[in-house]
């Protein structure tokens, strides 16, 4: 394992060395230097980034009625704008439109608000439950599923994509390939939860405590693979 000061070139080395929850703090405040220097967004600023992103889209998912969401907010959630901004954590295709907000609108908004509104101690069933139901139904999958209840929920849910399939594989020893599968993404998780940044959270002033509250979430920005990435 590369020890903390050891330099990096990738943002999945900076996970590579984590160890508590002080070096999961530190690693993501380099993350965010990595991106911010790179793209036009960042972890965790204030304007286009992953917390952002989190923190306001977690907001538009937990509406008591979707049918009453603008479009702007509709696209926003499932990632199907131009921005990347809001295309963190999975940009969604046009027939997602149709999947997410068609005749399983209900069920899908149901089982998104149960997992927000859930006690911790439903987890890790709940999760499995939640994933495995969202993921059967027609036209949503992984990316939909994952996305959806990782805004839900950033403390339990992980965003799996394309872009992060491989990363998340790789670091928690999985096959990318199958990982969408409810039992590979439940064993998948399981892992996560048994890291010790994750079952022993101590943050030290608010700032901190935000991140614990989506820290699960975070795990994107050391595994999202852009095109192009250097």
């Amino acid at each position: 394992m590369p020890t903390p000061n050891a330099p990096y070139r990738t943002p999945f080395q900076l996970l590579e060395r984590v160890q508590d929850w002080t070096g999961y703090v530190a690693a993501l405040e380099q993350c965010d230097r990595w991106w911010s220097h790179r793209r036009e967004w960042s972890v965790l600023g204030d304007h286009c980034s992953w917390r952002v992103t989190v923190r306001d889209l977690h907001e538009v998912a937990a509406h008591e009625d979707w049918r009453e969401l603008s479009c702007g907010d509709r696209r926003n959630l499932i990632g199907l704008t131009r921005n990347d901004c809001w295309a963190l954590l999975g940009r969604m295709r046009g027939p997602a439109r149709t999947a997410v907000f068609g005749p399983n609108q209900d069920e899908i908004q149901q089982t998104v608000h149960n997992a927000a509104t859930a006690e911790a101690n439903a987890f890790p069933q709940l999760a499995f439950e939640s994933y495995e139901r969202l993921w059967n139904l027609s036209g949503v999958g992984e990316g939909i599923a994952t996305r959806l209840l990782t805004l839900a929920r950033p403390d339990q849910f992980v965003s799996l994509n394309n872009a992060s399939r491989h990363g998340l594989g790789n670091y928690f020893g999985f096959t990318p390939s199958t990982l969408g599968e409810p039992e590979s993404y439940g064993s998948l998780l399981m892992a996560i939860y048994r890291q010790e940044w994750y079952r022993n959270p101590s943050p030290t002033n608010a700032y901190e405590e935000s991140i614990s509250r989506m820290r699960t979430a975070l795990l994107d920005c050391f595994v999202y693979a852009h095109p192009n990435q250097t």
